[in-house]
């Protein structure tokens, strides 16, 4: 399973609501990439890529689409399941 659970979102301001999900323990794509004592294997750089791939599979996918419109190492949240 790719998908991390949102518990909510907070509309603070009109510009930039605020979303709960679950705890990302990893961090973000862009936190193992610019860590100096973590060296990635082909198959996890693989699995995470297919995760990634899934996840914009089914947001294009939805009876009305949704485009991310900013997907970047910094927004691909890393879990451990």
């Amino acid at each position: 399973q790719c998908i991390l659970s949102m518990y909510g979102v907070v509309h603070a301001s009109a510009r930039h609501p605020i979303i709960v999900t679950e705890l990302a323990e990893h961090g973000s794509l862009a936190d193992l990439l610019m860590n100096p004592t973590l060296v990635l294997e082909g198959s996890t750089i693989l699995r995470i890529l297919r995760d990634i791939v899934q996840g914009m599979m089914y947001l294009h996918g939805c009876e009305e689409p949704i485009v991310h419109a900013d997907l970047k190492a910094a927004n691909v949240l890393i879990v451990s399941h």
